[in-house]
C-alpha cells in the first residue's frame, strides 16, 4: 500500500504533522483503488495493517515489545533473518501511541468502505455449477470472466488446510492454465470443461464452477479473489 504500513508509525515519530500527512496520504490512496473497484491487495492490506496497530496498543506494559523490528541482515548457516529492537525513549512511544490512536478509526473507516464495495460486488457475482459436481472437490477448475480484456480464464484449484494454535483454515492454491476469447462457441461452461477432460487425464471427472459478472470488474485485483473466496464458501459452507 501507498506510503502506508505499521513503520510508517515509527519512521515518523519526530514529526508528528508529517506521520499524519503520509497516513492520510495511504488512506486516499486506498479510497481511489476502492472508487475503482479494485479490492485487492488494499483491502487486505488495511485490514492487517489495523490488526497490528489494535494489537500494539491493547498490548499495554508490552507495547515496546510488540513494536515492529528492524531487519539488520541474514544468518547464513540457520538461514534465518536476524531482527533488533527498535530503541524507542519513553516519550518517542508515547509519540507513536498517539498518532496510532488518531489513525485507527480511520483506518476502521477505510476498511468498512472497502467492504462495502466488496459486498456490492460479491451480491453481482453469480457461481454456477458446470454439469455434475463429482463428490471429490478439493481439485477442480475454475472459470472466471476477465470482462476489460475479453477473456475467459480457466483457474484449476487445489484446497489445502493449515492450522494455527486455536484453529484450522482451508486454502485455496490456484494456476491460470488457459485463457479463451470471453464470446463464443469455444468459450461456453460446458465446451470448456469438455475440453479440459479430454486434454488433462489426471482429473477425469472434474469439479468445475463458472463465474459471470454483471460488471465490468477488474479481473487480478476484484474478480479472481472475490471468485476464490466464494468457492471456498460453497464448498465447506
Amino acid at each position: 500500500m501507498r506510503q502506508l504500513r505499521l513503520e510508517t508509525f515509527i519512521e515518523n515519530f519526530k514529526d508528528y504533522e508529517s506521520g499524519q500527512y503520509r497516513i492520510l496520504a495511504g488512506l486516499k490512496h486506498a479510497h481511489e483503488e476502492f472508487s475503482n473497484d479494485r479490492l485487492y491487495p488494499t483491502l487486505g492490506e488495511l485490514i492487517q495493517l489495523y490488526q497490528n496497530v489494535t494489537e500494539i496498543l491493547n498490548a499495554g506494559d508490552n507495547f515496546r515489545r510488540d513494536l515492529p523490528k528492524r531487519i539488520i541482515g541474514l544468518d547464513l548457516q540457520s538461514h534465518q533473518v536476524l531482527h533488533e529492537t527498535v530503541q524507542m525513549s519513553n516519550e518517542e512511544l508515547q509519540a507513536v501511541e498517539e498518532l496510532m490512536r488518531w489513525a485507527a478509526p480511520k483506518i476502521r473507516d477505510g476498511i468498512e468502505e472497502g467492504k462495502t464495495v466488496y459486498n456490492f460486488i460479491e451480491e453481482h457475482i453469480q457461481l454456477e455449477e458446470v454439469g455434475l459436481i463429482p463428490p471429490y472437490v478439493d481439485e477442480g477448475y475454475l472459470l472466471v470472466p476477465d470482462p476489460q480484456k475479453g477473456l475467459l480464464h480457466v483457474v484449476r484449484y487445489e484446497t489445502s488446510i493449515f492450522s494455527n494454535a486455536n484453529q484450522k483454515f482451508r486454502n485455496l492454491k490456484t494456476e491460470t492454465i488457459k485463457t479463451f476469447p470471453l464470446k463464443g462457441l469455444d468459450s461456453s461452461p460446458w465446451h470448456v470443461k469438455q475440453q479440459l477432460v479430454s486434454e488433462l487425464a489426471d482429473l477425469p471427472n472434474p469439479a468445475t464452477y463458472s463465474f459471470t459478472s454483471d460488471f465490468d470488474y477488474p479481473y487480478i485485483e476484484t474478480l479472481l479473489p472475490i471468485a476464490k473466496r466464494k468457492l471456498l464458501g460453497k464448498l465447506y459452507s
